[in-house]
């Protein structure tokens, strides 16, 4: 039986200390993929470090700011997308009152040719903080999908959410979310089966010793895996990673790097995000704000998780 997995680095450019980890993971071969976030003043320096390990990041189309660190700029300055004094605002929440669905995609686009203007050609996009995905007000995922269509990206959209939020959906985000997956089918874009992600900080798994990761890695791949853990992204090799394209009927899993403040830092898991018996609105409201806190603050040091796969 063939088991992929794609491990991924989530948040290149946010400032000096994510990306010299991120870097140094791509090197050493502990993760196969980055993100990058082109409105970060170090974006550009940080898209050439990683380029010079011959690997092109992704686009993580980013709308809001982060606690803890500067204010960023967006690069196309939509009105609804930012504070009086010009920044975007850290608050997923504000966007997703205020946000609207035109600036959004101008922004995107803005992104992603800061990207091509700089020769990086990006296979995929994804939502930093969660913010195109609904799970903080106004949900822009149908729009995204287009979008991602006409500009031939695969965009990161679990199949299955179980995994991520730690149980069933609420039924009003069920319900837009089978909606969004019809869609990608409907449009032809890739999206992967489910994803995984690490909620935990570099100090908390600071004693985690490289067999001990080792013979995690391979607890993750163990046939045991439940199929409702696989992806429709391929696996690739690093060297393969930057050239191989979505294809139907190959699986993998996505994992992500997150990490947080260590004032704020949160030890539970995604699988406490939700439970079976959520439901209606106000669990809806909950869960998001579940994620939300779980998510938003992050700081320098690598975190990375694995993620079962079964093909």
């Amino acid at each position: 039986m063939t088991r992929r997995l794609v491990i991924t680095a989530d948040d290149l450019g946010r400032e000096p200390g994510t990306t010299e980890v991120i870097a140094a993971l791509l090197a050493e071969g502990h993760v196969t993929a980055t993100t990058l976030i082109c409105v970060s003043p170090i974006a550009e320096q940080a898209a050439n470090q990683v380029g010079k390990l011959g690997v092109v990041p992704r686009l993580h189309v980013t709308l809001t700011s982060e606690r803890g660190i500067p204010r960023w700029r967006p690069l196309n300055a939509a009105t609804s997308l930012v504070d009086p004094d010009g920044t975007l605002t850290d608050d997923p929440f504000t966007l997703g009152a205020r946000g609207e669905l035109h600036d959004v995609l101008q922004e995107a686009d803005a992104q992603l040719r800061w990207m091509r203007d700089r020769g990086l050609v990006p296979e995929a996009a994804d939502s930093h903080a969660g913010t195109l995905y609904g799970l903080h007000g106004r949900s822009w995922l149908a729009g995204t999908l287009e979008w991602c269509a006409r500009h031939d990206l695969a965009f990161r959209l679990p199949r299955d959410p179980v995994p991520y939020v730690g149980g069933p959906l609420p039924p009003p985000l069920a319900a837009a979310h089978e909606r969004a997956v019809a869609l990608a089918d409907a449009l032809g874009v890739p999206i992967p089966r489910t994803i995984a992600t690490n909620r935990r900080t570099a100090q908390e798994l600071a004693g985690t010793r490289n067999s001990e990761t080792t013979t995690s890695a391979a607890s993750l791949l163990s046939p045991k895996a439940p199929a409702s853990c696989s992806c429709t992204r391929p696996a690739k090799t690093r060297s393969q990673d930057r050239t191989a394209s979505y294809e139907p009927g190959r699986r993998a899993c996505y994992a992500t790097r997150l990490g947080t403040t260590p004032s704020k830092a949160k030890t539970s898991r995604s699988s406490q995000a939700g439970g079976p018996d959520a439901s209606g609105p106000a669990a809806s409201g909950r869960l998001r704000r579940r994620l939300f806190r779980q998510g938003s603050s992050r700081a320098p040091g690598g975190v990375i998780s694995a993620s079962r796969t079964i093909s």
